[in-house]
């Protein structure tokens, strides 16, 4: 029986959709068939979804990745567009599941907001699988892991999953034209990081894959021509040992000197060891969360790192030959503008690649900032134009953002002062929020791969 494997993001440049590769293998090592309908190369949405519904299907399946931007000035277009598929599907007679990791982060918000007929919260590899074969068999739902509503969302020990082959998804034209393929090594975090829903979708236990498999499926990806890639976990270095152990596994295959690799990584425990393990395995940029570099701000965060932390990642990066991006989230509670000042100016001192700046944190329900700060408007977030008021929105799915009242309407005018002409610093409302980034896409039509920051890097000549 035919499973339709839905992938709504409509996102520019295109972002590969890992996890319909996953629940593609899976279902064919169950015995379905899937059926992969991949909107992102769509020039009209409903003709290409009325042209795969000519066929017949148990489910179909679609994979949230984002429910928005979570760049300020955003907007919730993703959902909007979801939930318009979703209602296409079913408006066709089709019953759909909704998952995904964008999906996971409001579960029961999300599913009644899309309208779907199902919906899987967590790893959907075990889930899809048990779905589709009550479906076909007329069972109960009730063992389906991770059921909105019946199952607590679903992890899965993915040490014990097979090497994943990734054969279902287009992975060379999203090399093309998305400049990078992601491949995953882990899931979870254990951080407390209070504006980070990483831990709401993936769970706060890390899950690491058996470092050989990772490296079968580099392989695998290398024997399609994609030797650029990027990691999905949320932070490649925690546990330091088994990103550790995944370099020496690329290394030992033979694979390190084939291809680029970026990754996620924490300064919290990042060493001159690692650096130089993850270059020799191929690695050439990492994407730092330091969040801020003023002391206070850092405790106030819950960060996991300390200034001196960020200190010895530059110094490491340095002389591995890192590429590396440190990105900033200001205008949390207690911000004030001396603590942006002193953080401006750590980074200038620090000199990273780029410098990656979001005013105003976007605030997800489940996260611990969002318990912390007021949402009935008695001290709002001032001056930020996209705001949804919490009040008609309690489960926070559009996007709302919280920014210290106190430092004035005009931060976002003065931040840009105080940057400057510096290349180095990415503002979030100039150049941050890469979709629909015509420059980014134009320069990946030209040749340029890697990650975007990057991209942008080196075609200033940095």
């Amino acid at each position: 029986m035919k499973v339709l494997l839905v992938n709504p993001n409509l996102m520019r440049p295109p972002v590969s959709p890992v996890a319909l590769d996953i629940l593609a293998e899976e279902l064919q090592g169950a015995g379905f068939t899937p059926v992969l309908l991949d909107l992102a190369w769509s020039g009209d949405v409903q003709a290409d979804i009325d042209a795969a519904l000519r066929q017949d299907y148990l489910f179909a399946a679609v994979s949230v990745r984002n429910t928005d931007t979570s760049f300020f000035p955003g907007s919730d277009a993703c959902l909007q567009t979801h939930r318009q598929i979703v209602a296409h599907l079913r408006a066709a007679g089709l019953k759909v599941a909704v998952g995904g990791v964008g999906f996971s982060i409001a579960p029961d918000a999300a599913r009644d907001f899309l309208g779907a007929d199902f919906a899987v919260a967590g790893d959907g590899e075990e889930a899809i699988v048990a779905l589709a074969r009550a479906l076909s068999n007329r069972w109960s739902l009730e063992k389906v892991p991770g059921l909105v509503g019946l199952a607590p969302p679903a992890r899965v020990d993915l040490s014990r999953r097979p090497p994943l082959s990734r054969r279902f998804v287009d992975n060379p034209r999203y090399l093309r034209e998305g400049g990078q393929v992601g491949v995953e090594t882990k899931r979870g975090c254990p951080h407390g990081c209070i504006a980070c829903a990483d831990p709401l979708a993936k769970g706060r236990t890390v899950r690491a894959r058996d470092p050989v498999a990772v490296a079968a499926e580099v392989r695998a990806l290398l024997a399609q021509g994609v030797d650029v890639l990027h990691t999905c976990d949320c932070e490649f270095n925690v546990p330091r040992q088994h990103a550790a152990a995944v370099c020496q596994e690329l290394i030992r295959q033979g694979l390190s000197d084939r291809l680029a690799w970026y990754a996620y990584c924490t300064p919290a425990g990042f060493d001159r060891e690692l650096a130089l393990l993850m270059r020799r395995a191929g690695c050439v940029g990492v994407d730092f969360s330091a969040d801020h570099g003023d002391p206070a701000m850092l405790a106030r965060l819950r960060c996991p790192h300390t200034v001196e932390d960020l200190r010895a990642t530059a110094d490491a990066c340095r002389e591995a030959g890192l590429r590396f991006m440190f990105d900033l989230l200001l205008g949390g509670p207690g911000e004030t503008r001396a603590s942006i000042l002193t953080t401006v100016e750590l980074m200038r001192d620090l000199s990273p690649t780029r410098v990656g700046v979001s005013l105003g944190i976007r605030l997800y329900r489940g996260c611990p900032i969002t318990g912390e700060v007021d949402l009935t408007g008695k001290n709002p977030s001032a001056g930020l134009e996209y705001v949804f008021q919490p009040l008609t929105d309690p489960a926070l799915l559009r996007p709302t953002y919280y920014r210290q009242g106190s430092l004035g309407e005009d931060v976002g005018e003065w931040l840009e002062e105080v940057i400057g002409g510096d290349s180095r610093f990415f503002f979030a409302a100039r150049s941050h929020n890469y979709d629909g980034n015509e420059r980014v896409s134009q320069l990946i039509r030209e040749g340029a791969r890697g990650a975007y920051w990057d991209i942008l890097a080196r075609a200033a000549g940095d």
